[in-house]
C-alpha cells in the first residue's frame, strides 16, 4: 500500500490527530514547566533589601545601556529568596521527573498511552491551580510541589514515545515524532512572552492560574478522543489499520514481551543515541532554564521583554523541528541519503554547530543583536536533532522505543537540575565572565554528544527487538536487523 494512499479523503487521520493532540499535551507539559523560569523575574526581590543584601550577590547588570528604562526588573517581587533557592526552584523539578521515567515507560506499556497522558495532565494542572497559596506560605513548599509535577511529567516523553512506536509507519517516523517533539518549542514559544504579559497586565499568581486551567481543558479533550493503538481505535478505517499494523509489523500487542534489558545496555548503537540525547539536554535546558535569568540579570531587560526575547529561539525551532522532519523523511524515502546519514546530519552535524553557536555568544558581551541571532540559531539549529538520536529509538527497536527513550531520559533527566544548580555554582557573581563558563560548558557537551553520535549512531533494527509478525518493507534499509 502505497504510503500516501488516501482513507476516507484524508491521509491517515487517526495517526495525525494522535499527532495533534499530543503535541499540544507536550506544549502543556512545557508551559507548566517553565513559566516559572520567568515568573520568577516578577516573584524575586532584587533591591537592597532583598536579595542582594541576603546574600552579597549583585544584580546589578554590566550592560548598563539597558537600567535608565528598564528599572522594573529591580524592585517588583517580593520574596527574599537567594540566588540558590532560585535556581533551586528553577531544577527541582526535575527531582522527581527523572525517577518516573523508566516507570512511566512500564506504565505505558501495561495501560496504555490513553490513560497514562490523560491522568498525568489532569493531575499535574490541578497541582499547578495551587502553586501561588504554596508559595505565600513557603518557598520550600513550592520546590515540594514543583517536585511532585515533575514527578508526574515524568511519564510524558516515554508515553509518547511508546505511541510512535505503535502508530508511526517507518517513511513518517521523522515528521511524526518532530511535529510532536515542537510541542517543547511551541509550549516555550508562547510560555515565555504569555508569562511575561500576564505578570505585566496582572499578576505572577494569574500566570499558574491560567496555565493549570488550559491543562486540565487538554486532559478531557485528551482522555475523550485518544485511544491506545490501532486495533482499539473505534474509529479508524480498516485500511489505515491495515497499514500501520503492516509497516510497523505489530498485529499484536507486545505487552507481554519480555524486556531484552542486558541487550539495551550493552548496545553501541543505543549508547551513541544516549550520549547524543545527553548533549542535546544539556544544551537546551541551559538555554530554557536561564537565558531568561541572562536577558534580565546580565542584559538588563525587564520582565516582559526578557520572555519575548527567550521566546524568539523556540519560534526558530519550530519551523526547524517540522521542516527539518518533513525533509529527512523525504531524503530517505526517495534514498538521496541512508537513513543513517541523515540521523547523523541532524544530530552529530548540529550538536556540534550548536556547541560553536554558544561559544561565540560568550564573547560577545553586551552586543544585543548577535547574541539574540546566535542564541536563536543554536536553539532552533537544536530542533533538527529530533530527527537525528530522538527518532533512532524508533529505527533500532521500535517496540522497546518507550522503555529505551526512558532509560536514557532518566539520567539526562538529572541535567534538568544539574544544569541551573552548576549554573549557580559558576555564577559566582552577575559578571560576564561567570555567564562566560556556563556557556562554554553547555558548548562543550554539546560538541562531545555530537562526536559520539556521529561514531556509534546506526538506523537498523535490533534482531532482538523485532516482532515475528514484522514483514519486509519496499525501503529494507528500514526493517533490516541487526546486532547488537
Amino acid at each position: 500500500m502505497h504510503s500516501q494512499e488516501k482513507v476516507e479523503g484524508f491521509y491517515f487521520k487517526a495517526r495525525y490527530m494522535l499527532c495533534v493532540m499530543m503535541t499540544l499535551g507536550i506544549m502543556n507539559v512545557y508551559s507548566l514547566r517553565n513559566g516559572i523560569n520567568v515568573a520568577i523575574l516578577a516573584m524575586v526581590d532584587t533591591s537592597s533589601n532583598g536579595t542582594t543584601s541576603a546574600t552579597n550577590y549583585s544584580y546589578e547588570s554590566e550592560c548598563t545601556i539597558f537600567n535608565e528604562t528598564e528599572t522594573e526588573n529591580s524592585k517588583v517581587g517580593k520574596f527574599q529568596w537567594t540566588i540558590s533557592q532560585q535556581t533551586l526552584v528553577i531544577g527541582c523539578y526535575y527531582y522527581g521527573y527523572m525517577f518516573m521515567n523508566i516507570p512511566g515507560a512500564l506504565l505505558a506499556k501495561r495501560f496504555g498511552i490513553r490513560i497514562v497522558l490523560g491522568l498525568s495532565g489532569l493531575l499535574s494542572s490541578t497541582l499547578t491551580l495551587l502553586v501561588p497559596v504554596l508559595t505565600h506560605q513557603s518557598v520550600y513548599l513550592l520546590v515540594a510541589i514543583r517536585i511532585a509535577i515533575g514527578t508526574i511529567h515524568g511519564v510524558t516523553f516515554p508515553t509518547a514515545i511508546t505511541a510512535w512506536g505503535l502508530w508511526a509507519p517507518p517513511l513518517e517516523r521523522s515528521r511524526l515524532l518532530s511535529i510532536t517533539l515542537a510541542g517543547y518549542s511551541m509550549g516555550n514559544c508562547l510560555i515565555f512572552p504569555m508569562v511575561g504579559l500576564i505578570v505585566t497586565a496582572a499578576s505572577w499568581e494569574a500566570v499558574f492560574y491560567i496555565t493549570g486551567s488550559l491543562g486540565i481543558i487538554w486532559s478531557i479533550a485528551w482522555l475523550s478522543i485518544i485511544y491506545n493503538s490501532p486495533a482499539e481505535h473505534p474509529r479508524i478505517s480498516p485500511q489505515e489499520r491495515k497499514y500501520l499494523q503492516e509497516s510497523i509489523g505489530t498485529k499484536k500487542s507486545s505487552a507481554k514481551r519480555p524486556i531484552p534489558w542486558k541487550r539495551i545496555c550493552s548496545s553501541p548503537a543505543i549508547m551513541g543515541i544516549f550520549a547524543a540525547h545527553l548533549s542535546d539536554n544539556w544544551a537546551t535546558l541551559t538555554l530554557i532554564s536561564l537565558v531568561p535569568m541572562y536577558r534580565a540579570r546580565v542584559q538588563g531587560f525587564n520582565t516582559k521583554a526578557a520572555g519575548f526575547l527567550s521566546s524568539l529561539p523556540f519560534v526558530l525551532r519550530v519551523v526547524m523541528n517540522v521542516l527539518w522532519g518533513i525533509t529527512a523523511d523525504f531524503l530517505i524515502g526517495s534514498k538521496v541519503f541512508s537513513t543513517l546519514t541523515v540521523r547523523k546530519i541532524s544530530s552529530s552535524l548540529t550538536l556540534i554547530l550548536a556547541g560553536v553557536a554558544l561559544i561565540a555568544v560568550a564573547y560577545l558581551g553586551c552586543n544585543t543583536l548577535p547574541i539574540v541571532i546566535l542564541l536563536a540559531s543554536a536553539v532552533g539549529i537544536l530542533g533538527m536533532a529530533t530527527s537525528g538520536h530522538c527518532t533512532s529509538y524508533l529505527d533500532v527497536a521500535p517496540i522497546f522505543s518507550g522503555v529505551i527513550f526512558s532509560i536514557s531520559n532518566m539520567f539526562n533527566s538529572g541535567i534538568g537540575f544539574a544544569a541551573p544548580q552548576v549554573a549557580g555554582l559558576l555564577l559566582v557573581d552577575n559578571s560576564l565572565a561567570s555567564w562566560r563558563k556556563v556557556f562554554w560548558l553547555a558548548a562543550s557537551i554539546s560538541v562531545l554528544g555530537g562526536i559520539l553520535f556521529g561514531i556509534f549512531a546506526s538506523a537498523t533494527l535490533r534482531s532482538w527487538a523485532k516482532e515475528k509478525e514484522t514483514i519486509d518493507d519496499k525501503n529494507g534499509q528500514l526493517m533490516k536487523t541487526t546486532d547488537p
